[in-house]
C-alpha cells in the first residue's frame, strides 16, 4: 500500500523508534492529536509498511513499533528496535514515555537507547558495566539529570551499587528517582548519602493540571 509520509509522520515514526515502541494513546499525547486522526494516521502507516502492531495483553493497549522502512524515512538516528520485547519491563517502559510526554518542556530528554548509543560510541567496542539510567533530561542551560523510574523496590544492595554508579558517572549532574510509592521514596533518600538526588512520587509527577 502506497502512503504519502508527511513531515509529521516522519516526526511520529522518529519519536515511537527513539521509545522503542509506544502506545495509540502516547502518541495522541505527545503530538496533541485527536483519537480517530490518530488511529487512522497509525494503521496507513502500519498498512504501508513503516510501523509494526503488537499486542501482549486482553486488557492493555498494544503498541506500535518502527520498522526497518519506518525507521529510514524517519528522523531517528537509531536503527529500528527489532528484539523480542521483554514483558517483564513492559509496564516500566511505557511508564518512562509517560513521564517523558509529562515532562518534555523541562529540557531536552535522551532516551535510554540513545544513551546507550552514546556510550558505545565512547567506549568503542569496549565492555563496561556502567549503569545507564532510564533518560536524561538537558535543560536549557546545559545542566543533565539522570532519570530513574521505580515502580517497585530494589534490594538495599542493588540500590547502594546504582549510588555508587551515579556518583562515578560523568555523563550527568544529578538525579531525579520517579517512584510509585511512599516507601520505595524513603528507602532512595535514605541510602542516596551524599548524592545530587530528587524523588518524586509517580502519582505526583503524571497528575493532570
Amino acid at each position: 500500500m502506497l502512503v504519502q509520509i508527511t513531515e509529521r509522520d516522519k516526526k511520529i515514526l522518529g519519536w515511537i523508534n527513539r521509545f522503542r515502541y509506544v502506545t495509540a494513546g502516547q502518541v495522541m499525547k505527545e503530538f496533541n492529536i485527536g483519537r480517530t486522526a490518530a488511529y487512522v494516521r497509525l494503521k496507513k502507516l502500519k498498512d504501508g509498511g513503516y510501523l509494526k502492531y503488537l499486542r501482549f495483553f486482553r486488557n492493555r493497549p498494544g503498541v506500535y513499533l518502527c520498522t526497518g522502512t519506518g525507521t529510514a524515512v524517519s528522523d531517528s538516528k537509531l536503527s529500528n528496535y527489532n528484539k523480542k520485547i521483554d514483558l517483564a519491563t513492559y509496564e516500566h517502559h511505557l511508564t518512562v514515555v509517560d513521564i517523558s510526554i509529562k515532562l518534555k518542556n523541562q529540557g531536552k530528554w535522551i532516551t535510554e537507547r540513545e544513551i546507550w548509543s552514546e556510550v558505545y560510541r565512547e567506549l568503542d567496542g569496549k565492555r563496561s558495566n556502567i549503569h545507564i539510567p532510564d533518560a536524561i533530561i538537558v535543560d536549557r542551560e546545559g545542566r543533565r539529570t539522570a532519570v530513574e523510574v521505580e515502580l517497585t523496590s530494589k534490594s538495599e544492595k542493588r540500590l547502594r551499587q546504582i549510588m555508587k554508579a551515579h556518583r562515578r558517572a560523568r555523563m550527568y549532574d544529578d538525579v531525579l528517582y520517579i517512584v510509585k510509592n511512599i516507601g520505595i521514596k524513603e528507602k532512595i533518600e535514605r541510602l542516596s548519602g551524599p548524592l545530587n538526588v530528587k524523588v518524586k512520587l509517580l502519582e505526583e509527577v503524571l497528575k493532570d493540571e
